[in-house]
């Protein structure tokens, strides 16, 4: 009576889902007129089922190579296979090039995230988005212990005026980590003393009346 209106179709297959009823969902979602959304909306369900196979295989199939190409990264960092997803960023950045900083810093945390630190820091670098890059690869280089090369990184983001609260806090935790004590309490102190409004300033004297 009501018709085939997609609304309608996707209110009954959530209605077949919520009873894992899957397949009768799948089948509801095939007659969508937006033949591109069902499609996604099974890969969905298949993920759902952890039938990860066959929702690859839908990501593939899409005619639209950007979308089909980011939704298959996103799976693959979701499954934690992130050298499969790199390989879908590298082809994104090839067909999808006014947003190549934004798979090149995904390139980046899929390294981050599999402990690649080295090459993170490398992705991250040819990012131009100065200073969120710069803080990303010093918290890269703490991670690795690498504590010169991090302060070298914070200390350039001081000349960016919004960040450089940021950049004073993470000095003084970078030299903690350091245990170069004296260097942390006076990194805090300029903090408190340059930007005295500021809410990093309240944090920073916290710490350090709670830890120094």
């Amino acid at each position: 009576i009501l018709g085939e209106d997609d609304g309608l179709l996707g209110g009954l297959a959530t209605f077949y889902r919520g009873r894992k009823l899957y397949d009768k969902a799948r089948e509801t979602y095939r007659r969508f007129k937006d033949k591109v959304n069902g499609l996604l909306l099974i890969a969905g369900l298949f993920c759902e089922e952890k039938r990860y196979t066959e929702a690859i295989a839908i990501y593939q199939s899409l005619q639209d190579r950007i979308v089909g190409q980011g939704l298959l990264a996103g799976l693959f960092r979701q499954l934690e296979k992130y050298d499969d997803a790199i390989t879908c960023y590298k082809t994104l950045m090839e067909i999808d090039r006014e947003n190549i900083d934004l798979h090149r810093w995904a390139i980046g945390e899929c390294f981050e995230s599999s402990n690649r630190l080295h090459n993170a820091i490398a992705a991250y670098g040819l990012v131009d988005d100065f200073p969120r890059t710069y803080f990303k690869m010093a918290s890269c280089h703490r991670k690795l212990k690498e504590y010169k090369q991090a302060l070298g990184l914070y200390s350039q983001c001081k000349v960016h005026a919004p960040s450089a609260p940021d950049a004073f806090m993470e000095i003084g935790y970078t030299y903690e980590e350091a245990e170069q004590t004296a260097n942390a309490i006076r990194a805090f102190q300029l903090l408190c003393k340059n930007y005295p409004k500021s809410n990093h300033a309240s944090r920073a004297h916290s710490h350090l009346q709670s830890k120094h």
